[in-house]
């Protein structure tokens, strides 16, 4: 993810440009009649430019700009990653907390007030999973709305209290908005519901399949046998049952994401290959990082988990943030859940 400047603008007119001389120069030869088409060709290109162009001004806008102090606070408070990092990386994280922001609105429903609070904690969630990843972006990210409690997953998308009916606590639609339960992103489950979701979009709305869109060639690959090869182990605690069917890569995919990122000791302890993989997905090594949730901490005598609920807060700051930032090489729902 990548704040746009000049550069990455005048880049984007001129690709603009080459598509509609491709496009163009067909109808030129094929005559008078289809040269008429000329013209309405450019409009769209010209609006779809213009249209891409404001929205990049005010993410560069917004980002030069920074946070407002309460949402900078707030982030500080709910998402070790962010306090972790110092410095340049951390003035990077802020600024593209901002340009999210900036980007994408939030949107109370039935009467959600949107607050500093929750801007941190989507925003910072959001980031978290590109802040490795500068060619990811979320274009196919439109509105994230707020729902004051769980919702139907049925296309009606109604607030349930029903017994027997089923709901969710969020959902990554696929035309491009993220629906995310209030009371279930301020409590449990918290980040890790936000982390759930985005994983979704980064995975593909239209096409999820378990593989981030970004992932190419030889990564791509590898990345498919890791999940090939996970999914037969499960995630830390699963305990499938006899006749349960095997499951879903895209959800496997953002559980997965919620261990790498808010349980990454425990995740490297129990699944170290699936730990590699990811982190040669995200770029990220969190686990190293002596202020991550659970760095340090050995499993209750007898049992192979760690305590269950990290705390988001950051313990101290002892290490510079560049300890996980592990640069790695390209070579080498059911009732009340997320969906």
């Amino acid at each position: 993810m990548r704040i746009p400047d000049r550069a990455s603008m005048r880049r984007r007119f001129y690709l603009s440009c080459i598509a509609w001389s491709a496009v163009c120069l067909p109808l030129v030869l094929a005559g008078p009649r289809a040269a008429l088409l000329v013209p309405f060709v450019a409009a769209v290109g010209a609006v779809e430019y213009l249209a891409y162009r404001r929205s990049a001004m005010r993410r560069a806008k917004a980002a030069d700009a920074g946070l407002d102090r309460e949402t900078e606070e707030a982030m500080r408070a709910c998402s070790w990653f962010y306090a972790s990092l110092e410095g340049e990386e951390a003035s990077n994280f802020e600024r593209l907390a901002a340009a999210f922001l900036a980007g994408h609105r939030i949107t109370g429903v039935s009467g959600v007030e949107v607050t500093p609070s929750m801007r941190a904690l989507i925003a910072s969630s959001a980031v978290m999973l590109v802040f490795g990843r500068p060619d990811w972006e979320y274009d196919g990210l439109g509105e994230i709305l707020i729902y004051p409690g769980s919702f139907a997953d049925d296309g009606s998308f109604e607030l349930t209290g029903e017994r027997g009916r089923r709901s969710v606590l969020g959902m990554a639609h696929h035309l491009g908005d993220v629906i995310i339960s209030l009371p279930h992103l301020l409590g449990g489950p918290g980040a890790a519901l936000a982390v759930h979701e985005f994983t979704h979009v980064i995975d593909g709305v239209k096409g999820a399949d378990g593989i981030p869109s970004g992932l190419r060639g030889e990564e791509l690959a590898r990345w498919k046998r890791t999940l090939d090869e996970a999914m037969k182990q499960g995630l830390p605690g699963d305990r499938p049952l006899p006749g349960d069917p095997p499951p879903s890569p895209v959800e496997f995919l953002a559980s997965a994401a919620e261990f790498f990122f808010l349980q990454p000791a425990r995740l490297l302890r129990e699944r170290p290959g699936l730990y590699a993989g990811m982190k040669e997905v995200f770029r990220l090594d969190p686990a190293s990082c002596p202020t991550s949730p659970g760095y340090g901490e050995e499993p209750p005598a007898g049992t192979g988990d760690s305590p269950q609920a990290p705390s988001f807060r950051p313990r101290r700051r002892e290490a510079p943030s560049r300890a996980f930032r592990g640069r790695v090489r390209r070579s080498s729902d059911r009732p009340e859940s997320r969906s």
